[in-house]
């Protein structure tokens, strides 16, 4: 029983795919270009992941076939395909879709938080002249190459 559900849900799959091709792929979907370099990061992701290419499909959500077309650049992946990406392997969509992560995507570390809850239960006053501190801080560090760390 087990194998006959696995093949009806490939099934599905498969034309799930199909229907998700001919709605998402307009021509001019996206440029050549990005489309390739998309299509790199994805099998890059796939291979850093450790995953064969059917394991990383099925937690993907799509087909062994679909994959291969992505990872080819001879289909765009849809939303739903990225959202699984990011939740399923927790893949940086960011990256993945840009090449590039984000300059803010450091991490706000807990005396990072402490620091913004001391500053917000500050009076408007006194968050001036924190500010100020900071700024003439800053403005010291920059201008002497020697100052210690």
């Amino acid at each position: 029983m087990h194998l006959v559900v696995e093949q009806s849900d490939a099934i599905m799959m498969e034309q799930n795919d199909h229907v998700k091709r001919v709605e998402n792929d307009p021509p001019g979907l996206a440029d050549a270009e990005w489309r390739a370099g998309l299509a790199l990061r994805i099998k890059a992701a796939r291979q850093k992941s450790g995953l064969t290419l059917d394991n990383f499909a099925t937690l993907a959500g799509v087909s062994k076939r679909t994959q291969t077309a992505y990872e080819s650049a001879a289909r765009v992946p849809d939303a739903e395909y990225l959202s699984r990406l990011s939740w399923n392997l927790r893949i940086d969509l960011d990256v993945l879709l840009t090449g590039y992560r984000p300059l803010q995507a450091r991490r706000i570390t807990t005396e990072d938080e402490m620091l913004i809850q001391r500053y917000r239960a500050l009076p408007k006053k006194l968050r001036d002249v924190v500010e100020n501190v900071l700024l003439l801080a800053t403005l010291v560090h920059s201008d002497r190459k020697d100052y210690p760390e």
